[in-house]
């Protein structure tokens, strides 16, 4: 019975990247496979104000005002305009292609995120950067029929959007 409750990732959390703490494939992920399911406590954007400063925290939205205060591991995804993972229902991270061990796991941070009034500055570095992180509405419109193709939305931004 020890150990029922373990979960088991094939990633690793490391700290020392140019973002400071990154997730990493630690065996192939394959493509549609599930790679973990975000939690954390449940709170309002407004206990999410009390507690954090406006870009501090990583909270993973789930309706207009309901949150996931995501928790370690989960905290530890960072963003990318051409994301490996993709993330469905209400926090299902998900791998967009295979990932070969040693890769970081990244997702789009605006496919999660409904506030017009949030964004931040991205760092990815990838070719089709888009340079500030905005909610869904600032994605291109072709990206974001990629992500809706590939059921990379969440429940929110589905039933908000579509």
């Amino acid at each position: 019975m020890e150990g029922i409750f373990t979960q088991t990732f094939k990633f690793k959390v490391i700290n020392g990247t140019p973002l400071g703490r990154a997730c990493i494939a630690t065996k192939e992920i394959i493509k549609s496979e599930i790679i973990c399911k975000f939690a954390g406590p449940k709170i309002s954007l407004r206990e999410f104000f009390d507690k954090y400063d406006i870009n501090d925290g990583n909270p993973l939205q789930i309706t207009d005002d309901n949150y996931i205060d995501l928790i370690v591991p989960y905290v530890c995804f960072n963003h990318s305009c051409e994301p490996n993972a993709g993330i469905r229902n209400n926090g299902i991270l998900f791998a967009l292609r295979n990932i070969p061990a040693g890769e970081e796991i990244t997702y789009d941070y605006s496919t999660t995120i409904d506030d017009v009034t949030w964004q931040m500055e991205c760092m990815c570095k990838k070719k089709g950067c888009r340079k500030v992180i905005g909610d869904f509405q600032s994605v291109p419109h072709e990206v974001k029929e990629y992500y809706r193709k590939n059921g990379a939305l969440t429940t929110h931004i589905i039933q908000t959007y579509y």
